[in-house]
């Protein structure tokens, strides 16, 4: 049974997806493996991955109707053996020493999540900004003690996750934007102890065209709203709005 189960959605990808995987396999902690769900690509994302499967026992490759990056996710985590799971875009890259600096602060003192720093790029890899956790440094920590954790930078490739967070409750939700706003923020809201490693550790690309770049649109402003308000009635049900 591998350490981590590094959980990658892809849907055409084919100019990016090759970077991403080479920058897990070059990872310095080996003990992984690698769940590409291929989310019905129409371009050559799916043979460019098998090529990288042939390569290579530990990548395994699961093909499904286009669901979205919230279902294939959710099919990724159902598939995951791997004590953590870390997300990863597929038009997204790594440093060598990511696994290696998570999962040792993770097995130090049981933390629930990891969180570590990333960078956004462009499609030409020119730096824009640094994506930085306002959380306190250190293995271990006691969420209740730090309570910006619940509103920490809900993406979900910035944090190593115990696999057991994840429940038939507490997924990813479907047919909807923000997916990953609702679903990281209720596993903080969960989590009883944390730990955050103030090094960038991953390369996140910002392409024309994508959610962030707009983020403006009357769909994106409707669905944030309503992830905003899921959020709130979620966090009541379980009483941390006291």
């Amino acid at each position: 049974m591998p350490e981590v189960s590094v959980i990658i959605p892809v849907y055409n990808c084919e100019k990016y997806i090759s970077a991403c995987l080479e920058s897990v396999l070059a990872q310095s902690f080996t003990d992984f493996e690698v769940i590409i769900v291929n989310d019905g690509s129409t371009d050559d994302s799916q043979k460019i991955c098998a090529g990288y499967e042939t390569r290579d026992t530990r990548i395994v490759i699961i093909t499904q109707k286009n669901s979205g990056q919230g279902a294939a996710r959710n099919t990724g985590i159902k598939n995951a053996s791997g004590r953590y799971i870390l997300f990863a875009d597929a038009d997204d890259t790594m440093e060598k020493d990511l696994l290696e600096k998570t999962v040792s602060a993770a097995e130090k003192t049981d933390s629930d999540i990891v969180f570590f720093d990333a960078v956004a790029v462009d499609e030409n890899g020119t730096r824009l900004y640094d994506l930085k956790h306002q959380l306190k440094t250190g293995n271990g920590i006691p969420a209740e003690d730090d309570k910006r954790i619940i509103f920490t930078l809900p993406c979900p490739w910035n944090r190593l996750i115990k696999r057991t967070m994840f429940t038939d409750d507490l997924m990813f939700p479907t047919d909807t934007w923000y997916e990953d706003l609702r679903c990281m923020s209720k596993l903080c809201a969960e989590a009883q102890t944390y730990s955050y490693i103030g090094d960038i550790l991953y390369r996140y690309t910002i392409r024309e065209g994508s959610t962030i770049r707009n983020g403006n649109s009357s769909k994106t402003v409707h669905d944030r709203i309503l992830s905003v308000n899921d959020i709130y009635e979620y966090f009541g049900s379980k009483g941390l709005m006291e």
